[in-house]
């Protein structure tokens, strides 16, 4: 996955994209590694510290960002400017004279498109701001923003299921992954004979991971890559696809 992006850099981290005087820059990843964090508590006060054991890594993804100025009745409009990135994913689009509209278009196809929604952007630099569907209902990306990384999700997942106990992987097994939010579009497929799954096309939705086999007690998915009966028992997690999980299934 994100060949193109990975071939380009083996960056552990990515530093801070170059301001230009009067233009939006800004600069696209992708979260190789997640932070990990710990949790300490005061003995005394009882309060809850959390501690950043290791920040995310992020790696660049080449992309077209397009610029749209305002219509008259909100949206974006007429096209204003495009600028490719950099190999290192950055970019810069000068000469603006109004607030837009931006539009991110990866290269590859394994990464979701979108439109770029400010109000997610974060001062931590431990967090990017993401990019989403469709786009935010004003516009507020202005002529000289510094918009530092901008974070995109996979348009692919994959995992592979195996037997609980043996280790072994299940072929034929069902798995299905629904839209936590009713109305859109789930996804099923079934695995290949070494127990592997594989979905492309992927969007902004929450997932639930449903999982079924003969022979097997199906359910959703949960911590420790653990079935259970029902989403609610499984808790919110995932929160979206988990590209690569092992999936275990006990027998029936």
């Amino acid at each position: 996955m994100a060949s193109v992006a990975a071939a380009l850099l083996s960056l552990g981290a990515l530093a801070a994209p170059v301001m230009a005087a009067d233009a939006v820059t800004g600069q696209i990843v992708y979260e190789a590694t997640p932070a990990v964090f710990d949790y300490v508590t005061d003995p005394v006060t009882e309060e809850t510290t959390t501690i950043v054991v290791s920040p995310p890594v992020y790696q660049p993804v080449m992309a077209t960002v397009i610029a749209y100025g305002p219509g008259q009745g909100g949206g974006p409009a007429k096209q204003v400017a495009s600028v490719p990135t950099d190999a290192d994913g950055t970019f810069s689009i000068a000469g603006l004279t109004q607030n837009v509209y931006l539009q991110v278009l990866p290269v590859s196809s394994d990464w979701q498109p979108g439109w770029l929604w400010v109000e997610y952007m974060s001062d931590d630099p431990l967090f990017a701001s993401y990019v989403q569907r469709s786009a935010p209902p004003v516009f507020d990306v202005t002529p000289s923003m510094d918009l530092g990384m901008i974070q995109l999700q996979t348009a692919l997942a994959n995992g592979r299921v195996v037997d609980l106990v043996t280790g072994q992987p299940i072929a034929g097994a069902t798995v299905r992954y629904d839209p936590v939010e009713g109305g859109r579009k789930a996804f099923s497929t079934t695995t290949d004979v070494t127990g592997v799954y594989t979905f492309a096309g992927l969007d902004y939705e929450e997932y639930s991971i449903r999982v079924s086999a003969r022979k097997y007690v199906g359910g959703y998915l949960g911590a420790e890559n653990l079935l259970y009966a029902s989403f609610g028992e499984a808790g919110t997690w995932p929160g979206g696809p988990l590209p690569g999980d092992v999936i275990k299934m006990a027998r029936r």
